[in-house]
């Protein structure tokens, strides 16, 4: 029986195409890729610097910028802007829950950010690394410390963040459940005599949880955020001093006072509203006695940190995908290994199972009603104390605009998603290289983005941070991709695919997971895309174990190579989201289509590690290449010189001087075409680039026809139905609900 199948032959490709658009395979002489030559990716590590680079006109495009002063600024100076306010991002706390010792690094203590000196000694000895983190009543309390309408007032500046509870953003829609538990702010008094739960708030959690308010100074204090913090400390009901030891400097030599907490946040140069969002937090712990010390750092070593699980605790944000799976590779007990996602170290059977059906599950109710419990058992058991939401912000260049002398147009604006997406670099182009009769698609031009910290690893099985996907998304190609509007899933370096139930012999069905790959794509050096490099990509993320790979490899059994244009991929298990780890794009970034199916080509990554550098090493086939190569519209150039520290440099796959002439395999018209025919599909009826008054009056001269009638129109029929971007038949109600819904939208901007 086959649970689960999707399907798109070649008719439905032609149909859904239209018969009179070129298709997007071009064999004529026009030019491939995308509309730009030429893109630099500027290194820019703080905001002052963002902003000067940006209004000096040095660079073109500024990617999510999180300060709402400069946003605000830029608005009024007249620069091209684009807001996602319902996004992907959240903000979080998390907590190293482990006990004593790391048990994923070789008994190496994990917590190594305080020096020996922060540890509160008796009898000359140190504490064994114990801080309450791992107590749930303890980061309970710290929940109730978090003063979250505030920040959002005085940091996010009001209208451009909000106050969230859940780890499932709102925008994934139908996997987010509203009411989680969120933790008002109330932080208590230490000095009162009140428990939880006659009192519920953070020192009444306390209390109630067996720590006690002593008066007392501790041998080493634990310095003020405010002359107005509490004199005194809480003891620690799993610290115990001897009884008969005359060196232990405490009147109750039952309990100790707690140890010093490291409280891990981003530098303010680098991110000043994280900042201040940290320091407030740190100041509300502070008030209640807690001995909490904010620690900024840079990003590469609090990521650093992340990953050898080195930390107490730490704050910073996620930007996840369009499905909830990312609840398994944060929270289950798998995942808590070096390299993993799991930093908090949580390990909770009854979570665990629910993690399960929501990742290996193929019945949409069940994983549904899973990833609910989830969110309130992750809110209940608190690994994270999930914040707050902020929306992407974009700037781009615009003619006027300070020190500006042209537009960039061609921004795709996708919902939820924002700007920064694939089908926005193919269609980027300079309003001045407009030419109706000679270049009516403005080919050509360089534009610089920013960055922001240079990228420390470019090898993208281990490439882990936005800023070095900024970069690799641009090169990569995935096996399928998303409508950039109706966020539907779209043929790409796949035709067609179908997911079947597998019988492999254990007691319960496994999936098969077969695709149609197109015959007309070569990587960037020239060597030929086929079934060989899926099978070999796939295996090498499995053998290699790439840890943000696992949720693809760890339950795949076998890849089979049919021919040059087919493949079929085993896994023993079912999931609705192990055919988007296979076929993209979600590997980091949404809506970047690449995909552990195609990033590691045989012949540049067999017999490599975790140690290789691609982007240094010069491509035998093609010298103006390095290792560093894709199938994707982008190519990266070392140029002799690999520019780590100041920029990164990407040039349009057109034609190239290897030994077969190569370019990206679908055309500037063929771009063009497919972001018009699928904005249609949102109410564009005429094609025009607005949805407006035009459209609706189509519908109406069509409505309550059905195919066959003379009235019929298909292009008044929008509204895409399942498996992708078909025709009901009929023009009715629900094609002036999409129209409705995208009112007033455009295809492209400004």
């Amino acid at each position: 029986m086959i649970k689960f199948r999707t399907i798109i032959p070649t008719l439905m490709l032609l149909h859904m195409f239209g018969a009179s658009i070129i298709p997007l395979a071009q064999t004529s002489s026009e030019t491939y890729g995308p509309r730009l030559d030429q893109i630099n990716g500027f290194f820019i590590n703080t905001l002052e610097s963002q902003a000067a680079n940006f209004k000096s006109g040095d660079v073109d495009i500024w990617f999510d910028i999180n300060d709402p002063v400069w946003a605000r600024d830029l608005v009024d100076e007249g620069f091209t802007t684009h807001t996602a306010r319902e996004t992907f991002l959240f903000d979080y706390i998390a907590f190293n829950m482990r006990d004593q010792e790391n048990p994923s690094g070789g008994g190496v203590p994990w917590r190594t950010e305080s020096t020996p000196g922060d540890y509160y000694t008796y009898s000359g000895l140190q504490y064994e690394n114990y801080v309450p983190l791992n107590d749930t009543a303890f980061r309970h309390a710290l929940a109730h410390c978090i003063p979250k309408d505030e920040i959002v007032a005085t940091v996010y500046g009001g209208i451009s963040g909000a106050a969230i509870s859940s780890v499932v953003p709102e925008a994934q829609r139908a996997w987010f459940k509203p009411g989680v538990d969120g933790h008002p702010f109330n932080p208590g008094d230490p000095t009162a005599n009140t428990t939880y739960p006659d009192f519920h708030d953070a020192c009444s959690i306390l209390r109630a949880a067996g720590y006690v308010w002593g008066n007392a100074t501790a041998p080493n204090p634990a310095p003020k955020c405010d002359p107005n913090d509490p004199d005194g400390n809480w003891l620690d009901p799993h610290l115990h001093a001897a009884v008969d030891d005359p060196n232990t400097p405490w009147d109750d030599t039952s309990m100790m006072p707690m140890n010093h907490i490291t409280f891990t946040g981003v530098t303010e140069p680098s991110f000043p509203g994280f900042y201040g969002r940290d320091s407030i937090c740190a100041r509300k712990f502070r008030a209640i006695g807690l001995p909490i010390q904010h620690g900024p750092v840079s990003c590469p070593y609090i990521f650093a940190m992340m990953n050898h699980h080195q930390f107490d605790m730490y704050a910073l944000e996620w930007k996840v995908g369009r499905f909830p799976d990312h609840l398994y590779g944060f929270f289950h007990s798998s995942q808590d290994m070096i390299g993993g996602y799991n930093f908090p170290g949580i390990n909770d059977t009854e979570l665990d199972a629910k993690l399960e059906s929501v990742q290996f599950s193929l019945d949409r109710a069940t994983v549904k009603q899973a990833c609910f419990d989830a969110q309130d058992m992750v809110a209940e058991k608190l690994p994270y104390i999930v914040t707050f939401t902020r929306p992407l912000f974009n700037a781009f260049a615009t003619a006027g605009a300070a020190y500006h002398t042209d537009t960039l147009r061609g921004i795709v604006d996708s919902p939820i998603y924002g700007a920064e997406n694939d089908y926005m670099f193919y269609n980027l182009h300079w309003e001045s290289n407009i030419d109706e009769t000679t270049n009516p698609y403005g080919i050509g031009g360089t534009a610089n983005m920013i960055v922001g910290s240079a990228p420390r690893n470019y090898h993208p099985g281990y490439a882990s941070t936005v800023n070095e996907w900024k970069i690799l998304g641009r090169i990569f190609d995935g096996l399928i991709n998303i409508d950039p509007y109706t966020h539907e899933d779209i043929p790409w370096l796949a035709t067609s695919w179908t997911v079947e139930d597998w019988d492999y012999g254990g007691s319960e069905l496994g999936m098969n997971t077969t695709f149609w790959l197109r015959d007309d794509v070569y990587y960037h050096d020239g060597a030929k895309f086929n079934a060989s490099v899926v099978e070999f990509s796939l295996e090498f993320a499995r053998d290699q174990q790439i840890a943000r790979a696992r949720p693809m490899w760890r339950n795949l059994v076998d890849v089979e190579v049919h021919n040059t244009t087919s493949v079929s991929v085993y896994h023993n298990v079912t999931s609705l989201w192990i055919f988007y780890h296979t076929a993209g794009p979600e590997v980091w970034l949404v809506n970047d289509a690449a995909c552990w199916a195609t990033m590691f080509p045989k012949h540049i990554y067999e017999g490599t590690g975790p140690a290789f550098r691609p982007e240094l090493i010069i491509n035998p086939i093609n010298s103006s290449l390095t290792y560093l190569i894709g199938t994707g519209p982008y190519v990266f150039r070392a140029g002799g010189e690999l520019k780590l520290g100041g920029f990164a440099e990407l040039t349009a796959y057109r034609v190239g001087s290897s030994p077969v002439t190569t370019h990206w395999w679908q055309s500037v018209e063929g771009s063009f075409n497919l972001t018009r025919d699928c904005f249609h599909w949102v109410g564009d009826c005429n094609r025009d680039g607005v949805v407006d008054i035009t459209d609706l009056n189509k519908i109406g001269k069509a409505y309550a026809q059905v195919i066959g009638q003379p009235l019929y129109d298909p292009e008044a029929d929008v509204g895409p139905e399942d498996p992708y971007h078909t025709n009901d038949g009929r023009v009715d109600i629900q094609d002036i609900v999409e129209v409705s819904r995208s009112w007033g939208k455009q295809r492209t901007y400004p």
